[in-house]
């Protein structure tokens, strides 16, 4: 079950920091864009290699009114992908977060790039 607050991992925090300049995005819409990210990239996040000395979020507050949908596609991607590991859901989507900061990271340097994370 995921739990009402959010903590990222420090390094990730920064992240969030040099997004907000690179592209003006609130950090909502930057982790919402690292989760999905970090959903459909091959290999799993490990939960365990994250900190927990970052920003503090309320979910609600960083998914919005599709929390329910956040949730869902988590629950898929944990069925498909069976990790292995007794880690919680909120590990999980707190690791995807985290995961998919960096990932953003290295493939957005500014808001014209994001159009380039979607497929055409």
């Amino acid at each position: 079950m995921l739990g009402k607050k959010i903590q990222l991992d420090e390094a990730s925090t920064q992240v969030l920091k040099t997004m907000k300049s690179r592209t003006g995005l609130t950090h909502q819409y930057l982790c919402r864009l690292g989760f999905c990210l970090s959903l459909n990239e091959p290999g799993h996040p490990d939960p365990g290699s994250y900190d927990e000395q970052g920003i503090e979020f309320n979910r609600y507050t960083l998914t919005g009114e599709w929390d329910r949908l956040f949730v869902a596609y988590l629950r898929e991607w944990l069925a498909q992908e069976e990790p292995d590991g007794d880690h919680e859901e909120s590990a999980w989507f707190r690791a995807h977060i985290n995961r998919g900061l960096t990932l953003l990271q290295r493939r957005v340097r500014s808001l014209a790039d994001v159009t380039d994370l979607v497929p055409g």
